[in-house]
């Protein structure tokens, strides 16, 4: 039981920085930009996306309380799936259809390459 509260307290040290991180970053990105796209969220989403590639690169030589930390707690409440979603609702309720359409797909695409260039950082480090 010792180790499993480690673990959670580890998990929690991580996520409270990762959403303090999070609402900084996108507070600070969302106030200098004038879009209709929701830019903060979609920075911290592919920040995210470069540390996850990151971190499953060196895996087997992080250990697995720094991964807890820095993959399960800190990025997990970092990046945000609700806020995307909830967002791109709202784009399509304020008639934005393309910008509801563009909001997921770039999320997901520039994710997708920003896991692959991760990975690749954590290669050649």
């Amino acid at each position: 039981m010792g180790k499993v509260l480690v673990n959670l307290a580890v998990v929690f040290g991580g996520g409270a920085l990762g959403a303090v991180s999070r609402y900084l970053l996108g507070f600070w990105i969302t106030q200098r930009t004038r879009a209709r796209l929701p830019l903060g969220t979609l920075a911290v989403n592919l920040l995210g996306t470069l540390i996850i590639g990151i971190l499953t690169r060196d895996a087997m030589v992080l250990g697995q309380r720094t991964l807890l930390f820095a993959d399960m707690g800190f990025v997990g409440a970092f990046t945000t799936f609700s806020s995307l979603s909830y967002e791109t609702l709202m784009l399509l309720e304020q008639g934005l259809y393309l910008e509801a359409f563009l909001n997921p797909a770039v999320s997901v695409l520039l994710g997708l390459f920003g896991v692959s260039v991760g990975m690749l950082i954590g290669a050649a480090v």
